[in-house]
């Protein structure tokens, strides 16, 4: 409004004033250090992949955008990718020390077999209480898999041992397991009693800890069970047409 020359004001339309059209834009702006970016929340795309794909072609149309997906869901997968690489790399190395230690080609496979088997049921037991595998997951795997072959390589060396005294194949694997029967029940109840409080806590970082704490637990329970039964088993399949002891260098 606007008074005029006796002190009266008259009124005045805004559309004489501002001129209004609709246009598509965006309604927030994000911005970040490298610049402003479109918030996409990734897990709720049923197809994320054609997503991301439309998405470029559209932006490729138009000089004026860029388009570049990131966030912690990419940064996770590709330390994910790192991980599985420096656990092959470790499988490989561990089975050239093995080859070493053991002067056999196959007693490190019958250790190594271990890992594939305790891997399988960790993601099992991630699956069943409604966890997925992500890097915290990842990370109590490689560890668990590390104290459980260590339990394997042990076993197997005092069976070696007792072959090159001259012990028989089945009673120096008889022999052996109840030599380390109590040191891998301890090491494996150690390990997942230690495990168990991080599965009822509450407080802050919890769930990125519980994950570890469930892989854990379940590669360690299984684990156990291998090297106390599965191990000497395949041993003794390998070993039971040459049974006769080893000969001392």
């Amino acid at each position: 409004s606007r008074p005029d020359k006796e002190g009266r004001t008259s009124e005045i339309p805004l559309s004489y004033l501002v001129k209004s059209h609709r246009d598509r834009e965006l309604k927030e702006i994000h911005a970040g250090k490298n610049g402003e970016y479109v918030p996409l929340n990734y897990y709720d795309i049923t197809d994320p992949e054609r997503t991301m794909s439309r998405i470029r072609s559209t932006v490729d149309r138009s000089d004026m955008w860029d388009v570049e997906f990131s966030g912690s869901f990419f940064s996770n997968a590709r330390m994910m990718q790192e991980l599985m690489v420096i656990l092959a790399i470790s499988i490989l190395l561990m089975y050239f020390i093995l080859c070493a230690q053991f002067e056999s080609f196959v007693q490190p496979l019958i250790v190594l077999l271990e890992i594939p088997l305790d891997v399988a049921f960790a993601l099992l037991t991630l699956w069943i209480f409604g966890h997925t595998l992500n890097l915290m997951s990842a990370i109590g795997i490689i560890v668990t898999c590390g104290i459980v072959v260590n339990d394997s390589i042990l076993k197997l060396d005092a069976i070696n041992e007792l072959r090159k005294a001259g012990i028989p194949l089945t009673e120096a694997i008889h022999t052996a397991g109840l030599r380390r029967l109590r040191p891998i029940i301890m090491t494996s109840l150690t390990t997942i009693f230690a495990m168990v409080p991080t599965l009822f806590t509450k407080d802050m970082g919890s769930e990125l800890q519980q994950p570890l704490a469930i892989a854990m637990i379940g590669s360690m329970v299984v684990g156990t069970l291998i090297s106390i039964f599965l191990i000497p088993l395949v041993y003794w399949l390998i070993y039971r047409k040459s049974d006769k002891p080893l000969q001392t260098v």
